[in-house]
């Protein structure tokens, strides 16, 4: 399986960079499939995690509030929640390093 990480300039800003997967064969990224897929079901909510995610770029980077308390994946694993709200049907999964995010 191969793949390559797309830089998703809408979204990237001076205090982080944010990433998607491409995988071979595919035509949209993994972070725009997501949109593609749950724009319609969840508009409020894609907006939610869209604008959440020009704040990490563009003005305050990856900062811990924006991520649910470490609750998803194994201890030392970096997979991390983007907040959302306890009632939210969607969540978007990323790995931080630094000032990078990997959507």
């Amino acid at each position: 399986m191969k793949f390559e990480l797309k830089e998703i300039q809408q979204l990237t800003g001076q205090r982080c960079k944010i990433y998607s997967v491409l995988m071979e064969g595919d035509e949209k990224t993994l972070f725009e499939q997501f949109l593609a897929e749950n724009r319609n079901d969840s508009p409020q909510e894609v907006k939610i995690i869209t604008s959440d995610l020009i704040a990490i770029g563009k003005r305050f980077g990856a900062q811990d509030l924006y991520f649910r308390p470490k609750k998803e994946g194994r201890l030392g694993d970096g997979i991390e929640a983007i907040f959302d709200k306890p009632n939210a049907n969607l969540r978007l999964y990323a790995i931080k390093y630094g000032r990078i995010l990997l959507v």
